[in-house]
């Protein structure tokens, strides 16, 4: 049984790691159409009597047209891809046999592609494609007379790869619905996991990172599956945001479970092991017993009332399933938050030349890896700390690449059945990887082009090693502009993030009480303001990954990590108070709405106060939110016809939620520029952090 459980869990991992498969079909259908283009073009090369190089094009064309092309009408780029493409192998073939004027319009061509992608998705795919297309143009020696060929072979590389994603490994919605909410159980059954094992082994540092871990997965499937859900989706989105909530609830139950007696514990294992397994119906009959036991505490009912939320949610899951069925399918991604493409496009452009310049001394044949490793290290990075960590993610992947190339390269010579299989695993490796892990995708990659040169009768030694010097150069150059030319700080960038953050919180908070004091006149859902807070985390911790890189150690770094645990207890009240106002049937008492209004003008002032750690000669003063709070608890025990749990309830958490922003706009900013802000002064003395959800 324990052996069975561990390849559950396994399991669970390798489909919560790709909610709706997205990454396999997506590294599925770049490796079915590099094949199948080098295939067709391979008839075409023996038809037309060309040169079977040009497979490298069309191959490069292919997987650039499949893997690039993400924007919300896909099939329209794909059929015009080949315009960058022709542009790109055009102006190579006119110039590839003037070295200094193929230079500057290499130059001219990466700035142009990196200044376009202001323009969205589309434009972004056409920057690369026509940059690689030149490249490759330069890197065959191309000449005006093979332009037919060439444009040919763009053609059928193009339209193989429209044949692929578009016809034989179409998105079919109902299959991925089905992978989605897979998906997000396995992340529901991973946050089980964590906190049995927390019950079992003791609440621990260690214990409480993996359910920090848990359940921060779990809010990004969540929104990964919103995100894909149509308008008329009806309760499936509250369904997801539900279970999400019962699943974090139980995690943040935790440090509390062990105060409870042995029966009542004993009961909640055995819920959560019959929930973990799929058996909703007894966890919920086992919870409903510990719920309502003689002798039952609040621990004991909140965190059993919990269980039976979840086996409910899970429960209702199939209604998130038909409603992602009837979705239109699209996979359109928005533009990731990045450094404005014209300071970019400098950047890229200045470091290019000196990478052209650098690499061309080095070796006259291969200096084009630098370029393209300091083109390639600036994709998608929002600030000079991410590039920096892009760049060396680049070298020490070819590194790691070399090393396996060299094995592989010396085990599969004289092989070629061998070294096209593991060609074609490799490239099929690095695109599934691409986005979890930038390294290990130029490690496949690096150790794919070893076996490539192999095949070609060109492997050598010392030609990986060249390949790691250049890209080492491209990669360092790339880093040093990001650094030195029009740099975007990466901290004004995690600033920002926070202030963000912050705003969306206010949102929420103003969106809940609003529907407190009048649910038919607001127009605002909490629960919708919560999702974009959710968003809103999601991207700071995307952002904070340059500082927070190797667990280091300095000391703003540790403040960092301080601000981002708070935000991240934050965004669990706020769903939480977001949840519990959306159920609540009416307005509440009268006598409790001014008090309402002064705890939401106390939070919004601390809310203030917390952001000004980022403004210059900014003074921090925080508000004692506890009169009005007490107020309402009163008022809400006081309730005609018994306690108002609702009011109390969201009083508790708003409460809960300002203790953090106190403690924010107390807590030392992780800028490194203490004169920055001034002390902060009228702080309340009564202040206490809050357990971390």
């Amino acid at each position: 049984m324990a052996r069975w459980d561990g390849f559950a869990v396994l399991w669970d991992e390798f489909v919560a790691a790709d909610p709706g498969l997205t990454r396999l079909l997506t590294a599925a259908r770049v490796t079915l159409s590099v094949a199948m283009a080098v295939a067709a073009i391979g008839v075409l090369a023996s038809i037309l009597h060309i040169p079977l190089s040009v497979a490298i094009l069309g191959a490069t064309v292919a997987m650039q047209t499949a893997l690039s092309i993400n924007d919300s009408s896909a099939r329209t780029t794909t059929l015009l891809a080949p315009l960058p493409a022709t542009f790109g192998i055009v102006l190579g073939a006119l110039t590839s046999g003037h070295a200094l004027l193929a230079d500057l319009l290499f130059l001219a061509v990466l700035f142009t592609a990196v200044a376009i992608r202001q323009h969205g998705l589309r434009w972004t795919a056409f920057g690369t494609i026509a940059t690689l297309t030149y490249f490759i143009a330069l890197f065959l020696g191309a000449t005006p007379e093979q332009l037919p060929a060439l444009i040919a072979t763009i053609a059928v590389a193009v339209a193989v790869t429209f044949l692929v994603r578009f016809v034989l490994l179409r998105e079919a919605p109902a299959w991925t619905a089905r992978r989605m909410v897979d998906a997000f159980r396995a992340r529901l059954r991973l946050v089980l996991d964590a906190v049995i094992d927390a019950l079992a082994k003791g609440h621990s540092a260690a214990s409480e990172e993996q359910l920090r871990r848990a359940t921060f997965r779990l809010n990004e499937t969540a929104l990964a599956i919103e995100s894909r859900l149509p308008e008329d989706a009806g309760d499936a989105g509250a369904v997801v945001f539900d279970a999400e909530l019962a699943a974090e609830n139980l995690a943040a139950a935790v440090p509390r479970l062990r105060e409870l007696d042995a029966a009542a514990l004993r009961g909640i294992r055995v819920a959560l092991a019959t929930l973990r397994h799929g058996n909703t119906a007894r966890a919920a009959r086992v919870a409903l017993r510990v719920q309502t036991a003689p002798d039952a505490d609040a621990v004991a009912t909140e965190t059993a009332e919990s269980i039976r939320d979840l086996a409910g949610a899970v429960d209702r899951l199939r209604h998130v399933r038909a409603a992602l069925r009837g979705s239109s399918g699209s996979n359109s991604m928005a533009t990731p938050p990045q450094q404005p493409p014209l300071r970019q496009a400098i950047q890229v452009t200045l470091a290019s030349a000196a990478a052209i310049a650098v690499g061309e001394a080095l070796s006259p044949q291969r200096w084009y890896w630098a370029v393209l490793a300091t083109y390639f290290v600036f994709i998608g990075t929002a600030s000079s700390g991410e590039t920096l960590a892009r760049a060396w993610s680049r070298t020490l992947g070819t590194a790691l690449g070399v090393a396996l190339g060299l094995l592989a390269g010396h085990l599969a010579q004289g092989h070629p059945r061998l070294e096209v299989a593991l060609i074609f695993a490799f490239l099929f490796l690095g695109v599934y990887f691409l986005r979890v892990s930038y390294t290990a995708m130029i490690f496949f990659i690096t150790a794919l082009l070893s076996l490539l040169w192999g095949l070609l009768g060109r492997f050598s030694d010392g030609l990986l090693i060249i390949r790691l010097t250049e890209t080492a150069i491209g990669a360092a150059f790339g880093a040093i502009a990001a650094i030195f030319i029009l740099p975007t700080r990466t901290r004004d960038v995690v600033s920002t993030a926070v202030a963000e953050t912050l705003d969306a919180l206010g949102v929420v908070v103003h969106a809940g009480i609003q529907h407190l004091l009048d649910p038919s006149g607001n127009d605002e859902s909490a629960i919708a303001a919560a999702r974009t807070l959710d968003e809103r985390l999601q991207q700071l911790v995307a952002r904070t990954r340059p500082i927070l890189a190797g667990r280091a150690l300095t000391a703003s770094a540790r403040r960092l990590r301080r601000w981002t645990a708070a935000l991240g207890a934050c965004g669990f009240y706020a769903r939480s108070f977001a949840a519990i106002v959306d159920r609540a049937g009416g307005a509440v008492d009268s006598r409790a709405a001014d008090s309402l209004r002064n705890l939401e003008s106390t939070l919004t002032a601390n809310l203030e106060a917390a952001a000004a750690h980022f403004s210059a000669d900014a003074t921090i003063t925080t508000t004692d939110a506890r009169p009005y709070v007490d107020a309402l608890q009163q008022l809400a025990h006081d309730a005609p016809g018994g306690p108002d749990r609702v009011l109390s309830h969201a009083t508790h958490l708003l409460d809960r939620l300002d203790r953090v922003i106190v403690r924010l706009a107390r807590e030392e900013s992780f800028e490194p520029e203490p004169e920055r802000r001034k002390l902060p002064k009228d702080v309340s003395p009564a202040r206490t952090a809050p357990p971390t959800a």
